[in-house]
């Protein structure tokens, strides 16, 4: 039972308040006479210290009273989601000898290779919450702020997760896909502006371990899970050893159009693990884009360096499916910087103005057992 009480990288300089989840939580118990936009205003304002837990931000939002500072918690939250936990929630325990560490390593590799073939067919809801920043004197609309405005909510959306076969599919739509007996594929759904997380129902976990292997796996910590320690292990792999590639939409090419970003790029990140299991319950990918091949970052330079950052956390959790529990994606959050691409009235070329943060977070539910249909039809000539 969570009990709550509750009255990486960070954005840029903006004077915003650092703050601790303690003092978070202060802050919003002491809030019951401020108006909505007045707290959202100030969450906005904060800068965690500390990664902020999925259980205790959903304790929080439960107690805000509207929208906007619900909208500013999660856009708060997600920014930390690179971050360690505070101190409390770090279980003051040795870590094991490196025959344990090893065992538990070994466990992890077996859960991700096998994953893809343990899932059934099944679709289920993909909810997209869209933040994005608004950089000083960036005109949007014909407005041109005088500050620097974070990362505030510009959109929402669902979409269906299809995984049949291995492979996952993305319609627009909430509604169910129509079950039929076809090989057809389905054309992927349009790309999310910002930073498109793909593979998240296994081919990336199978992706990082692969690649892992092949560069640095080791021990980190222990971490406080929702009902027992989950083992940490750190991991980084080099640009030749990677197969992970960086999707972002979109970036200045020439700086005169926009085009999609798929790239290899090294990356590092953490693995949080049940340590007598080896299910994966917590991943993070952070892409070191300055350590692309040498042409793709010639190129880059050319048009900028437009894309800056590109991070990409994924949590995993219990779901049911056809009347038994799997572990697949509960929520992800994809953050991402760059430039952005200034038009000119006069008529000239365009040029690439300031940098632009992208926040996707996504929420996955209503998991449901995918079954193919089909009926016979009768020539009626016979």
């Amino acid at each position: 039972i969570l009990v709550c009480v509750v009255g990486g990288m960070t954005w840029p300089a903006f004077g915003a308040q650092q703050v601790t989840v303690e003092q978070l939580k202060e802050k919003l118990a002491s809030s019951r006479a401020e108006t909505d936009e007045q707290l959202a205003s100030q969450i906005s304002e904060m800068q965690l210290t500390e990664r902020l837990n999925s259980q205790l931000q959903v304790c929080m939002k439960a107690g805000l009273q509207g929208d906007k500072s619900r909208q500013a918690l999660i856009a708060l939250a997600d920014e930390s989601g690179f971050l360690d936990l505070p101190p409390a929630e770090i279980p003051a325990e040795a870590a094991p000898d490196e025959g344990r560490q090893r065992q538990i390593a070994a466990m992890v590799v077996e859960y991700a290779t096998r994953i893809n073939h343990q899932l059934p067919n099944f679709f289920a809801t993909r909810t997209t919450t869209r933040f994005e920043d608004w950089p000083q004197g960036l005109e949007f609309k014909g407005i041109v702020p005088v500050r620097y405005i974070p990362p505030r909510m510009v959109g929402k959306s669902n979409s269906i997760v299809t995984y049949r076969n291995g492979k996952e599919e993305v319609s627009d739509g909430a509604a169910a896909p129509k079950r039929r007996a076809t090989n057809e594929q389905k054309k992927p759904a349009t790309n999310e502006q910002g930073l498109y997380a793909w593979g998240l129902f296994g081919p990336i976990l199978a992706t990082v371990l692969v690649d892992a292997s092949h560069g640095t796996l080791a021990w980190s910590h222990w971490e406080k899970g929702e009902s027992k320690a989950l083992a940490v292990f750190r991991y980084a792999v080099p640009m030749e050893k990677s197969n992970y590639e960086v999707k972002f939409c979109c970036v200045p090419v020439s700086g005169i159009i926009l085009s999609l970003l798929n790239r290899i790029s090294a990356y590092h990140g953490e693995i949080a693990v049940d340590p007598d299991t080896g299910t994966i319950v917590r991943l993070t990918l952070l892409a070191d884009l300055d350590q692309g091949d040498l042409a793709t970052l010639i190129l880059e330079a050319e048009a900028g360096t437009p894309l800056s950052r590109a991070d990409l956390l994924v949590e995993y959790g219990p779901v049911e499916i056809g009347g038994k529990t799997y572990f697949c994606p509960t929520r992800s959050v994809a953050i991402s910087r760059a430039r952005t691409l200034l038009t000119s009235k006069s008529g000239k070329a365009p040029t690439l103005g300031p940098t632009k943060i992208f926040v996707n977070d996504v929420s996955f539910t209503q998991y449901h057992v995918f079954r193919s249909e089909s009926r016979i039809l009768m020539d009626e000539s016979q």
